[in-house]
């Protein structure tokens, strides 16, 4: 299966066109469109290894943000750690520190194992929960669309059950899966029909070790196509890497600001399309499950820096 130049269909890039179109026209400039936007943060747990709840909500009051992603193990631990004290304890903890559970992230359960995990979402007033579509790229690109029409008919009852407790299900474009490149979202976008349905886009299973201008211009087209159905945008890139135990700092490449991929082109596609959703910087050490730096501070202060150079990009 080819996909030329990592790039958007024809049909998808006129459409992303006619935003821009329409967007000049109404006589707002993306200059001033990109001002007053302002990204939604939502903190990933998982970037604090195996940490404590405890130690990790009162770091969201210095990062200024309220929006927390509970990841299971082998990640985190923080998911079963909810299990572990109970809801009530946990709610009580998240008052505490004025901070609310906005996803949870279930890659090992999959979008058809996710009945028991809708109403811990919906006790946790949680508003998503994000999966994977699983499967294996096509051979040729009937094999891909084919797949990708199954899996949205298949999840017609999952997506039912999330109606029933107002939480929405977001496919990530995991790699290795059905959804491993640009047309292969492109067609996931058009059988987005179920309100309850949703994507979550991940740069880092887009790119490589040669991110370019061409790239980041390529994933802004994607979000403008997306539009209102994106729900979820992983301020994430491949950097060098994230199957490598590399000295840290290099690890680290995976995250807005210091690897090569320029995030100005995707942050000022979301402020254009007035993106209602969350933002949340990420990178998956290797191995998983450990901690980004040393201390939960020193987590905290490489997140707060990727969300500092994010907001320098819309004005950039």
């Amino acid at each position: 299966m080819t996909h030329p130049s990592r790039s958007l269909s024809r049909r998808s890039f006129l459409s992303s066109s006619a935003t821009s179109i329409a967007l000049a026209a109404s006589g707002a400039s993306a200059q001033e469109t990109s001002l007053a936007w302002q990204p939604q943060f939502m903190i990933a747990s998982c970037m604090y290894g195996m940490a404590d709840l405890s130690g990790i909500l009162p770091e969201l009051d210095r990062l200024g943000c309220r929006r927390i992603d509970l990841w299971p193990r082998v990640h985190g631990s923080q998911r079963e750690q909810v299990d572990e004290m109970g809801i009530t304890q946990f709610q009580s903890m998240c008052d505490e520190y004025d901070v609310r559970v906005a996803c949870l992230s279930q890659y090992k359960l999959g979008a058809f194992g996710l009945a028991d995990e809708i109403v811990v979402a919906s006790q946790l007033d949680c508003p998503r929960i994000v999966v994977h579509a699983g499967g294996r790229p096509g051979k040729t690109w009937p094999e891909t669309r084919d797949a990708i029409k199954r899996f949205v008919a298949q999840i017609q009852p999952t997506l039912e059950l999330a109606g029933e407790h107002d939480v929405r299900i977001v496919v990530e474009n995991h790699g290795s899966t059905m959804l491993d490149s640009f047309d292969a979202i492109d067609c996931f976008l058009d059988h987005i029909k179920h309100p309850q349905l949703r994507l979550a886009l991940a740069p880092a299973h887009l790119s490589s070790r040669s991110e370019s201008p061409e790239l980041a211009e390529s994933i802004a087209r994607l979000i403008h196509r997306a539009g209102p159905r994106l729900d979820l945008f992983y301020a994430w890139q491949h950097g060098d890497g994230f199957r490598t135990a590399l000295p840290m700092p290099q690890q680290r490449q995976q995250m807005p600001g210091t690897g090569p991929l320029d995030f100005a082109p995707a942050m000022k596609a979301l402020a254009a399309t007035h993106f209602t959703g969350v933002i949340e910087v990420m990178m998956h050490p290797t191995p998983r499950g450990i901690p980004i730096a040393p201390s939960i501070t020193g987590v905290t202060d490489a997140i707060d820096q990727s969300h500092q150079y994010l907001r320098k990009c819309l004005s950039s």
